[in-house]
């Protein structure tokens, strides 16, 4: 099929071009830059320069494309992103979230484009109800600004994409990405502070914290496209974890020290997508981690009969690979500690794929 691919120079795009393309699509990948034309051609793309920020550029490159489906992977967040200066960092991010992806929907719909896929992300939900959280839970529209402002405007860019009567539009919610490229990477942002100490614990450590591989991201995405009624999908791991039990291990799998505590008396936010005034709850220990069927087997409910096994608990995806006992890493009391990062922590150990909180 013809896909038309916003944010291909990416963390995402540049793992899912080349998937597409051996699967015998036709991708039109849309990037900012003339420089990276080269890499996309070589990946076997079919590159055109442009900005989703520009409506009178961006249509005649959609149209000329005549895509089946529109792939949203737009993000635009600066690689330090420290949360003392999270409103700074927001506002370009929730500009192409808003205003880009406006512009993109609007030209897929001129286009004709049958079907629309949308990266977002799935930490939204309001930090109350069940330990279990569905697709449909309320959204933390109030929360403490600037997040409130970036969730609001999340809603209503899926709001748009999913009621959008042109196309079926899917949202995927995913997780903190890890892998290389990433925050969480070896040489990344995160894995920087973490050695020197300033990414502690917050309050006692109960915020869960859920990840996803970006190669999983890829293969969320490379499913979507022909499966799945039009609505939101959490896409993220199958073994939701409280901070206190990640950061140690990450921070043993960058040969960092042991991360600190912090008990704030002002507002933080944690790393695990959980923000507090104060350690958190019970009511307020929440993670989206689903006992029921997650987008595997709801899209194949929706669509094709998928092939493989479910993406839910206790089940294995088609592509997830086996832990190896070599590349576990010491748990030293964290039982989790192998299941997430193995030495260099930027590469993955175990596959996940299952509805959770980011």
């Amino acid at each position: 099929m013809r896909i038309f691919l916003a944010g291909a120079s990416g963390v995402i795009g540049r793992r899912l071009v080349p998937r597409l393309v051996d699967e015998g699509h036709q991708v039109t990948a849309l990037t900012r830059s003339a420089e990276k034309i080269g890499a996309l051609r070589e990946m076997g793309a079919e590159p055109v320069v442009g900005d989703v920020l520009d409506a009178e550029r961006l249509r005649p490159l959609m149209v000329a494309a005549a895509p089946d489906v529109v792939i949203q992977h737009l993000t635009d967040l600066p690689a330090n992103l420290n949360p003392r200066n999270v409103k700074r960092a927001y506002a370009a991010n929730d500009r192409v979230r808003g205003q880009g992806s406006a512009n993109l929907v609007a030209a897929a719909a001129h286009a004709g484009a049958r079907r629309y896929v949308a990266q977002s992300v799935s930490f939204l939900y309001r930090p109350a109800g069940p330990h279990v959280l569905e697709e449909d839970a309320p959204l933390w529209t109030d929360a403490p600004e600037p997040f409130g402002r970036s969730i609001r405007l999340h809603v209503d860019m899926e709001q748009r994409i999913i009621d959008n009567p042109h196309f079926d539009g899917l949202v995927l919610r995913f997780g903190f990405w890890y892998g290389p490229g990433t925050t969480f990477a070896h040489d990344g942002y995160t894995a920087a502070q973490v050695r020197r100490r300033r990414y502690p614990i917050v309050g006692d450590g109960a915020a869960m914290g859920q990840f996803i591989h970006i190669d999983d991201v890829a293969s969320a995405t490379v499913a979507a496209l022909d499966r799945g009624a039009p609505g939101a999908y959490n896409i993220t791991d199958d073994d939701p974890a409280p901070m206190r039990d990640w950061l140690p291990a990450y921070a043993e799998a960058l040969g960092a020290p042991p991360p600190g505590t912090f008990r704030p008396g002002w507002l933080a936010w944690s790393a695990a997508g959980t923000w507090s005034r104060k350690p958190p709850s019970c009511a307020e220990r929440r993670t989206t981690r689903r006992r029921t069927p997650s987008i595997g087997s709801r899209l194949t409910r929706a669509g094709e009969k998928a092939s493989g096994k479910r993406w839910a608990t206790g089940r294995t995806s088609p592509w997830q690979r086996p832990l190896n006992a070599a590349d576990r890493l010491s748990r030293e009391g964290s039982r989790h500690g192998g299941r997430w990062f193995r030495r260099g922590a930027g590469h993955r150990v175990a596959g996940y794929r299952r509805c959770g909180a980011r």
